[in-house]
């Protein structure tokens, strides 16, 4: 599966709400030291979003991967989970594994 490149402005990717809620959940994993291999999937997807301008653009990329993960139903219950999240993987190109 290829990369989700964006140019400019951060879009929104639109993802099934199960697939950002699982994407939350195992990225909170990761933060906590587990690895899951079940997990890889939803932590790739995670960090395949990546906005170019023309290069990589950390802080737009921590922009829509942050919008990614409020897709997840609950999100609104776990903000400062989310918040955690991206200030450690927010802008960062490569999962840490």
């Amino acid at each position: 599966m290829g990369s989700l490149f964006f140019i400019g402005f951060p879009k929104v990717v639109r993802a099934n709400p199960a697939e950002a809620c699982e994407s939350l959940i195992c990225l909170y994993g990761l933060q906590n030291h587990s690895k899951n291999p079940a997990c890889l999937p939803a932590i790739n997807k995670f960090f395949r979003i990546q906005v170019y301008t023309p290069s990589f653009n950390p802080a737009a990329t921590a922009v829509a991967r942050e919008k990614y993960l409020n897709q997840c139903p609950e999100a609104y219950t776990v903000e400062k989970f989310i918040a955690k999240i991206i200030a450690q993987y927010g802008m960062i190109m490569l999962p840490p594994f």
